[in-house]
């Protein structure tokens, strides 16, 4: 199949009766979902405007957001997705942008796009769910009416994009564009891992209009005809009480949302037996609790990687038997990967270089400008080992080695000894400019809740752990470790 629409269609006549959404306005099946699809593609034919190449979304995570979604897809539009939690000055500055022949929102964020579309000065088609005194305009009229719908325009896998609008980097909005090819070849790889699951029943542990909300969850989930529970929220207390209702049985993640979630579990009493897979993206060095989630519910956790640029999948450990600890796996079948040095010259296994990918998962650029591509190879900034028997590791992104008496440190190798400490709950390592170039040293250090140690107490004990050329200049202790929305430390707010 070329367009991820075609999976909806092929769902709702093979399995119409399953349920693909679950959520606090109710319980849909697939063939429910695509008569709303084919309604709402109707609808986007009757508006006038004159064209209707490019189709805005702005939504939080919701059935009408997966609806709108393949609409979009299937009526064969560039499809544009606006995060919900933008300001309207945001918003009009990415409309105005973008321009988006047609917006699709709610009346809870009319005031909002009225404000931003007069700012923008740009004119766009309105759909309006929920539309007051408007039932065509209400999902459970698009759900109820049975509809074909059949585009006449050819499914360009090629060049039709679906641009995701995520964090700001450096004050601006990063729009990443990706085609279906991209998607396609992403979730039919990270989809093998998941190929021995009898119930497959996803979370939305990442909101659905973030990249790996909509790719690694909406989308895998429905490649694999699986059921997917939309939270409201992605709070750790909320996904929780989903797991243990919903009998949750595959949970994507990170690391650092995965420490929050298991603050939140009582393991003598939260239910969490129906869990079978919990699929990391990055590594996760509390070992610990790794071995505690997996005794007590049978769980399986496996580790992986990937980056927005890469339709968030690139290695993965695919099984327990063949996982290695602190390792990102191998590389899924959708790409290439090799270690290479600063002047692009593969690297021998166990020796540090730049992580190299290629392949169809490879996005087709950003909004505004292309991917930068070494004879079809994208050169990452993150710094990777791969051992003999091909399992890679990851040790760090480039800009944070700390350059430290003529030595490249990496963050990681501090923060590994650190951690052993056993008040310690969270660290971050940074390097701090000097003028010679000769970076100081600043450990970040959260300590356990309820922890009786005093500052100096900790300080002793860091000094205890690290070797001469790695004792820091600076330790702080803080009650968090800034993080963005993915769970990456955010170390220039440590460098102030």
């Amino acid at each position: 199949m070329k367009c991820l629409s075609e999976y909806l269609e092929f769902y709702s006549k093979t399995k119409p009766e399953s349920t693909f959404l679950v959520h606090k306005s109710g319980t849909y099946t697939y063939y429910q979902i695509n008569n709303a699809v084919n309604n709402l593609c109707s609808l986007i034919q009757e508006l006038p405007v004159e064209q209707k190449l490019s189709i805005g979304i702005f939504l939080t995570g919701s059935p009408e957001f997966v609806v709108a979604l393949y609409s979009a897809l299937r009526f064969r539009a560039n499809v544009i997705i606006f995060p919900p939690n933008l300001t309207y000055q945001e918003l009009a500055k990415l409309l105005g942008l973008s321009k988006p022949d047609i917006l699709i929102f709610n009346t809870d964020l009319l005031e909002k796009v009225e404000k931003a579309s007069f700012l923008s000065k740009h004119n766009f088609g309105r759909i309006i769910f929920n539309t007051p005194g408007d039932a065509r305009f209400s999902l459970q009229n698009m759900i109820s009416n049975e509809r074909d719908f059949s585009s006449s325009r050819n499914i360009d896998t090629e060049n039709n994009s679906i641009t995701i609008f995520t964090k700001k980097q450096k004050q601006k909005r990063l729009g990443i564009s990706y085609t279906q090819k991209n998607i396609i070849s992403a979730i039919e790889a990270f989809s093998t891992i998941l190929r021995y699951l009898p119930d497959k029943i996803f979370i939305n542990s990442y909101p659905l209009n973030t990249t790996k909300g909509c790719i690694l969850i909406l989308n895998t989930c429905l490649y694999t005809g699986g059921k997917l529970i939309i939270s409201t929220t992605n709070r750790t207390n909320q996904i929780k009480k989903h797991l243990i209702k919903e009998k949750v049985s595959i949970l994507i993640t990170d690391g650092a949302y995965f420490n929050g979630l298991t603050e939140e579990i009582d393991f003598e009493n939260d239910d969490l037996g129906s869990l079978e897979l919990v699929l990391i993206n990055g590594t996760y060095p509390n070992i610990e609790n790794f071995k505690r989630w997996e005794k007590t519910y049978g769980c399986v956790i496996l580790e992986g990687f990937g980056i927005p640029e890469t339709s968030e999948v690139c290695s993965w450990n695919l099984s327990k038997a063949e996982r290695t600890p602190g390792s990102i796996g191998l590389p899924l079948g959708c790409n290439q990967v090799k270690i290479v040095d600063e002047y692009g010259a593969e690297m021998e296994s166990g020796n540090a270089g730049l992580l190299a990918i290629k392949g169809d998962n490879i996005v087709k650029g950003y909004f505004d400008h292309p991917l930068e591509l070494e004879r079809g190879w994208l050169i990452t900034d993150y710094v990777a080992v791969r051992d003999e028997n091909g399992f890679i590791y990851i040790k760090a992104q480039k800009k944070d080695l700390i350059n430290r008496f003529g030595y490249k440190i990496l963050p990681e190798e501090i923060e590994t000894m650190v951690r052993e400490i056993p008040e310690v709950k969270d660290v971050a390592a940074v390097g701090l400019d000097s003028e010679n170039g000769n970076q100081k040293l600043k450990i970040c250090v959260v300590l356990d809740n309820g922890s009786k140690v005093n500052s100096a107490e900790i300080e002793d004990a860091i000094k205890e752990r690290l070797p001469v050329y790695l004792q820091p200049d600076y330790i702080e202790l803080l009650k968090c470790i800034p993080k963005d929305e993915y769970g990456n430390v955010l170390r220039y707010k440590l460098t102030k």
